[in-house]
């Protein structure tokens, strides 16, 4: 060490930006990544962004933030946690002020699209894959679901990302409608605000409702299409059925549908 004036260091140091010891890592010497992802997601959240963007986010900025250190090292289940805690209540909101209320699971949100998920990687089984360097080995480690039928007439290049993730939550009954609303403690008068004539629930919003439904027949006779039912289920699954034969009217139905479903939940 004298002769070539090289000093004597220490674990633990950081190389390349990543913590390294001789031991095992705790989470104190994670607290730098876990800043910057606070960071990072109190500035977005401060800004008018849409669902699907923020799991763009989420799925590019905050996932290559996670995959860089986990390429390196094995992340502990303690740092992972708060992470996906980080993720979720940047998605779904944490204050009232600014709630949006998303009624499913963080699970079931990291499933992909054909299991009825928004596509969200799990971390803490990405972080094993990434670590052995098995990226294909994720889906194995992953417990798959059930794969649902509709998800090319929902997920498709036809329809807006925001449209999507909207007609997910609809057919999972997983939208804040006033019923769902009620029952979390929630006084409120149960009533459709675009008729005014009947409870809101998924199944009269979309599209019994005599407005709603109203505005689906037109668009369907627009397309020229006649004798259709006036329920968001159904009329997905027709459209997805049409889709696999690669049906015209199908794609412009799949537009339409999806994106009157998120123009009667926006107003």
């Amino acid at each position: 060490m004298r002769e070539t004036n090289y000093v004597e260091g220490e674990f633990p140091f950081r190389y390349l930006g990543v913590p390294l010891n001789e031991g095992k890592l705790n989470r104190g010497m994670f607290a730098d990544l876990l800043n910057k992802m606070h960071k990072t997601l109190h500035n977005w959240a401060n800004h008018k962004i849409s669902y699907a963007g923020k799991i763009s986010l989420i799925n590019t900025v905050i996932f290559g933030l996670e995959q860089f250190w986990c390429s390196t090292l094995l992340i502990p289940k303690g740092v992972i946690k708060l992470i996906t805690k980080l993720c979720r209540n940047f998605l779904s909101g944490t204050d009232e002020e600014h709630m949006k209320l998303i009624m499913k699971s963080w699970a079931s949100c990291c499933t992909p699209h054909n299991e009825g998920g928004f596509n969200i990687k799990e971390v803490l089984a990405w972080n094993k894959c990434d670590k052995l360097k098995l990226h294909k080995v994720y889906n194995f480690i992953r417990e798959p679901g059930r794969r649902i039928s509709w998800v090319h007439a929902v997920w498709n290049k036809d329809v807006v990302p925001k449209h999507s993730f909207l007609v997910v939550l609809d057919m999972q009954h997983k939208l804040s409608t006033i019923d769902q609303l009620t029952h979390r403690v929630m006084y409120l008068v149960n009533r459709c605000v675009l008729c005014k004539a009947a409870n809101e629930d998924h199944h009269h919003l979309f599209f019994q409702c005599s407005y709603s439904g109203h505005v689906w027949k037109q668009l369907l006779s627009w397309m020229g299409v006649t004798g259709r039912s006036v329920n968001l289920k159904k009329e997905i699954h027709w459209v997805a059925s049409r889709r696999h034969r690669r049906h015209c009217k199908a794609h412009w139905a799949s537009s339409c549908l999806n994106a009157l479903t998120y123009s009667i939940w926006v107003e």
